[in-house]
Protein backbone atom coordinates (compact mmCIF):
# COMPACT_ATOMS: atom_id res chain seq x y z
CA UNK A 1 0.00 0.00 0.00
CA UNK A 2 1.58 3.68 -1.06
CA UNK A 3 1.23 6.30 1.41
CA UNK A 4 -2.22 7.77 -0.33
CA UNK A 5 -3.73 4.45 0.31
CA UNK A 6 -2.80 4.40 3.75
CA UNK A 7 -4.39 8.21 4.55
CA UNK A 8 -7.31 7.38 2.84
CA UNK A 9 -7.98 3.62 4.29
CA UNK A 10 -7.56 5.88 8.13
CA UNK A 11 -9.79 8.75 7.13
CA UNK A 12 -13.08 6.45 6.10
CA UNK A 13 -12.12 4.40 9.47
CA UNK A 14 -12.48 7.07 11.68
CA UNK A 15 -15.02 8.64 9.61
CA UNK A 16 -17.20 5.75 10.13
CA UNK A 17 -15.86 4.92 13.40
CA UNK A 18 -17.02 8.42 14.40
CA UNK A 19 -20.25 8.17 12.82
CA UNK A 20 -21.05 4.85 15.09
CA UNK A 21 -20.11 6.44 17.90
CA UNK A 22 -22.22 9.59 17.51
CA UNK A 23 -25.46 7.11 16.77
CA UNK A 24 -24.84 5.00 19.61
CA UNK A 25 -25.64 8.27 21.84
CA UNK A 26 -28.82 9.30 20.10
CA UNK A 27 -32.15 7.99 21.74
CA UNK A 28 -33.83 7.20 19.51
CA UNK A 29 -37.06 5.83 21.80
CA UNK A 30 -38.46 8.97 23.60
CA UNK A 31 -41.03 11.22 22.58
CA UNK A 32 -39.82 15.21 22.07
CA UNK A 33 -39.82 16.61 25.91
CA UNK A 34 -40.31 20.31 24.70
CA UNK A 35 -43.20 20.86 22.54
CA UNK A 36 -45.79 23.82 22.01
CA UNK A 37 -48.69 22.98 23.49
CA UNK A 38 -50.11 24.30 20.62
CA UNK A 39 -48.40 21.91 18.45
CA UNK A 40 -51.26 21.10 15.74
CA UNK A 41 -54.09 23.25 16.60
CA UNK A 42 -53.62 25.55 13.26
CA UNK A 43 -53.39 21.97 10.78
CA UNK A 44 -57.10 20.82 13.59
CA UNK A 45 -58.47 24.78 12.70
CA UNK A 46 -58.10 24.51 8.95
CA UNK A 47 -59.76 21.23 9.06
CA UNK A 48 -62.74 22.29 10.98
CA UNK A 49 -63.19 25.64 8.70
CA UNK A 50 -63.07 23.20 5.80
CA UNK A 51 -65.92 20.97 7.12
CA UNK A 52 -69.35 22.04 5.57
CA UNK A 53 -71.62 20.68 7.66
CA UNK A 54 -70.00 19.46 11.39
CA UNK A 55 -73.24 17.96 12.44
CA UNK A 56 -73.22 15.53 9.67
CA UNK A 57 -70.41 13.77 10.44
CA UNK A 58 -72.02 11.79 13.82
CA UNK A 59 -74.72 10.19 10.97
CA UNK A 60 -73.44 7.00 9.76
CA UNK A 61 -74.82 7.42 6.26
CA UNK A 62 -72.61 8.86 3.56
CA UNK A 63 -73.84 11.77 1.25
CA UNK A 64 -72.39 10.61 -2.53
CA UNK A 65 -72.47 12.67 -5.39
CA UNK A 66 -73.95 16.32 -5.76
CA UNK A 67 -77.41 18.00 -5.86
CA UNK A 68 -79.16 17.99 -9.43
CA UNK A 69 -79.01 21.52 -10.37
CA UNK A 70 -75.07 21.69 -9.87
CA UNK A 71 -74.37 18.26 -11.57
CA UNK A 72 -76.58 19.62 -14.76
CA UNK A 73 -74.62 22.50 -14.78
CA UNK A 74 -71.56 20.83 -14.68
CA UNK A 75 -72.47 18.45 -17.48
CA UNK A 76 -73.67 20.61 -19.60
CA UNK A 77 -70.55 22.87 -19.38
CA UNK A 78 -68.68 19.80 -20.21
CA UNK A 79 -70.26 19.00 -23.11
CA UNK A 80 -70.38 22.59 -24.71
CA UNK A 81 -67.32 23.34 -27.10
CA UNK A 82 -64.54 25.20 -25.97
CA UNK A 83 -64.43 28.78 -26.47
CA UNK A 84 -61.42 30.38 -28.03
CA UNK A 85 -59.96 32.98 -25.30
CA UNK A 86 -58.18 34.93 -28.35
CA UNK A 87 -61.14 35.70 -30.39
CA UNK A 88 -60.75 39.40 -31.19
CA UNK A 89 -57.69 39.92 -29.88
CA UNK A 90 -54.43 40.35 -32.21
CA UNK A 91 -50.87 39.63 -31.20
CA UNK A 92 -48.34 41.82 -29.77
CA UNK A 93 -44.90 41.82 -30.38
CA UNK A 94 -42.14 43.43 -27.67
CA UNK A 95 -38.50 44.93 -28.79
CA UNK A 96 -36.49 44.49 -26.04
CA UNK A 97 -33.23 45.88 -27.69
CA UNK A 98 -31.84 48.75 -26.07
CA UNK A 99 -30.39 50.91 -29.20
CA UNK A 100 -31.25 54.44 -27.27
CA UNK A 101 -28.91 53.94 -24.55
CA UNK A 102 -25.37 54.47 -26.30
CA UNK A 103 -23.50 51.27 -24.57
Amino acid sequence: MNQNNIINYLMTSALIGGTLILAGCADFQTTPKNVDKHFGEAVRHTLADQTMYPEHTQQSQQVWGLDGQKSSGIIRSYRMPATDLRQGKKRESLDIRDEGSGN
